[in-house]
């Protein structure tokens, strides 16, 4: 697979800072332009040839930062022409199957993952982002889905399904539809055109989804600020994918990438490696201390120096650039006296080997897939897993089943290795999310009928239940010596009533929430997949507060009533507040732009 890079863009709204240098040059951090942000993650897919388009003024200035890394060809006009034609510029330079990206578009690594595991017979692929924010839903390039499908793209399309991130894969007929256009168009043609030309020949057109995944397009000087911004989220993510188990990034890695980013904007990889090393062995090796020895309080604290310390390590390793070779030698040295000392809690000599063997292999199974791109997320035996085995068998008083279960560890990695495994996006698999079709009128009628219906059906019930309450609140029903209230009864069919019925109101009302969603498409500027999200989540909040008010009733069930109220009212306010935070966060996140706008529009009304 080639890859081919577009920079032969004018920079327009990056002035005057674009006539200095070009867009692609122009750093995210010191020392690292957009371009090698961009290469680097081009590189995990090990292509077979990268080429860089752009205008005549960069050629020198890119091709001297580029050698060795890309070819660097330019376009052979000086204005006028769409971002198709750098492609078509590179097409004698490139195979049958290429992927194109934009030079302005930073992402992370799984993006091109995704794209690149996707088998596919259509000559485009694209990577559609259902929930971009309300400016990249205006500046993008919109798609429209159909059948699992692209049917049409361009940037004055609503943004209902959602749009393009920037990053194509072409294969097939691509060379032929991208000549047909430009022979059509002109030199004026746009990407978004030969994808429209393609989605008209029937399936050439598919797309992966990316959404949730983080990517920026870089347009503007507050664009760049952005990104400047996201590009610690992005390596952060990577950091954590390519150097972790499930479990660590659960538990460590907020707390160690964010450490090793630290020490890598500020120049201090090798002191903070030095200095993590020595903490992993120090650590490891005060547990061979007989005062540490007889104390298992104070042997806590020593795992968890070692471990943090050990996985700071790696991670910085990595972003140091050294084999995996080197790592492993480190590592494996830091963890030897760890060994010794899970070795020393065994009864029997060969359960003593097995074990520290068993904690060395963990120092040690996860990093040759530490070189991969994949990370090695599918590793749930780790040297995290086996301290915090050990830890709970010190604090029980049963050290020997740690110890066996670090003797196990091996195997338990060869087991979990030869399982079979299926990962979100398989190669040959159909997207996991297809937005879903318009819904025409006469559905649209028929759910309203049955939201209706349901909700006077509900009304009704709730009605009769509520007036017999008083008649019947006293009267007991008994069989043999079991008695029950006929209230209690009574509170029960409610209940009963409002999830059965409430179940039925759901389908229709969601059905509902579907279609003003399409409307909502236009009028807030938003991708339907998050106008959707938000009026599910406000439907939601409104559901929760009105079973806040059905909870009391609970309290009428003899026996289980008390417990019942108090554990749903923990689970009501739990959901409440994470279903919150998350609404809110959304709306910030997709109207951040219009927000700052009305904040500056009230400051400079406040300062006069």
């Amino acid at each position: 697979m080639d890859v081919v890079i577009v920079a032969a863009g004018e920079a327009s709204r990056l002035r005057p800072y674009s006539e200095e240098m070009p867009k692609t040059l122009m750093e995210l951090r010191p020392g690292l332009p957009i371009i090698d942000f961009i290469l680097k993650r081009v590189m995990a897919l090990s292509p077979r040839k990268v080429v860089v388009v752009t205008r005549r003024t960069w050629k020198d200035i890119l091709a001297s930062h580029l050698a060795g890394l890309a070819e660097v060809v330019t376009v052979d006009l000086e204005g006028g022409f769409g971002n198709l034609y750098s492609v078509y510029t590179a097409l004698t330079r490139v195979g049958d199957e290429f992927l194109i990206l934009m030079s302005d578009h930073i992402f992370e690594e799984e993006v091109l993952m995704r794209l690149a595991e996707h088998a596919s017979k259509a000559s485009f692929t694209v990577c559609l982002d259902r929930n971009p924010s309300r400016s990249e839903a205006v500046e993008g390039l919109k798609v429209i889905i159909e059948g699992g499908l692209v049917r049409d793209a361009g940037k004055d399309a609503a943004p209902r399904y959602g749009i393009d991130t920037g990053a194509i894969m072409a294969r097939g007929r691509a060379k032929e539809f991208i000549e047909e256009v430009i022979r059509q168009k002109g030199p004026g043609a746009s990407i978004a055109d030969v994808l429209r030309f393609a989605a008209s020949k029937g399936e050439e057109v598919d797309y992966v989804d990316v959404t949730g995944l983080l990517w920026k397009d870089i347009d503007t000087p507050e664009d760049l600020v952005k990104a400047r911004k996201l590009v610690e989220k992005v390596e952060l993510r990577e950091l954590a994918k390519r150097t972790g188990d499930p479990l660590s990034r659960a538990l460590l890695k907020p707390l160690t990438t964010r450490l090793s980013m630290l020490a890598l904007k500020n120049s201090l990889l090798k002191p903070a490696m030095l200095t993590s090393w020595a903490s992993a062995f120090l650590a490891s090796w005060a547990l061979l201390l007989p005062q540490v020895e007889s104390n298992a309080l104070l042997m806590f604290p020593l795992l968890a120096v070692h471990v943090v310390a050990s996985e700071l390590l790696r991670e910085l390793a990595v972003l140091a650039s050294w084999d995996v070779t080197a790592i492993s030698q480190v590592d494996f040295l830091a963890t030897l006296p760890l060994a010794a000392f899970v070795s020393r809690l065994a009864d029997t000599w060969p359960l003593s080997v097995l074990a520290g063997a068993g904690i060395l292999f963990t120092s040690l199974a996860g990093l040759p897939r530490m070189a991969s791109a994949e990370g090695y997320s599918g590793l749930l035996v780790s040297k995290l897993l086996a301290t915090i085995v050990l830890s709970l068998s010190l604090f029980v008083g049963g050290a020997i089943y740690g110890v066996a279960f670090c003797a196990l560890m091996p195997w338990l990695h060869i087991a979990l290795r030869l399982k079979p495994r299926r990962s979100g996006l398989a190669r040959g698999k159909e997207p996991s999310h297809v937005p879903i079709p318009a819904v025409r009128v006469d559905e649209i009628a028929e759910k309203i009928e049955s939201l209706v219906t349901n909700v006077v059906k509900l009304a009704v019930v709730l009605a009769v239940l509520t007036m017999l309450s008083p008649l019947s609140s006293d009267v007991l029903f008994q069989v043999d010596e079991y008695s029950l209230r006929v209230g209690t009864l009574l509170t029960v069919a409610q209940l009963t009533a409002v999830v059965y019925y409430g179940y039925k109101i759901l389908e229709p009302l969601f059905s509902l929430l579907d279609a003003l969603a399409t409307r909502l498409v236009e009028k807030l500027g938003v991708t339907r997949y998050t106008a959707r999200r938000i009026l599910v989540e406000s439907v939601y909040l409104v559901l929760i507060v009105l079973t806040w008010f059905l909870l009391p009733s609970l309290k009428n069930i003899p026996g289980i009533g008390g417990v019942l109220y108090r554990v749903l009212t923990i689970v009501i306010v739990a959901l409440f507040a994470l279903i919150s935070y998350d609404l809110v966060r959304l709306l910030f996140r997709v109207f951040e732009d219009t927000l700052k706008r009305i904040v500056h529009a009230i400051a400079r009304f406040v300062s006069g």
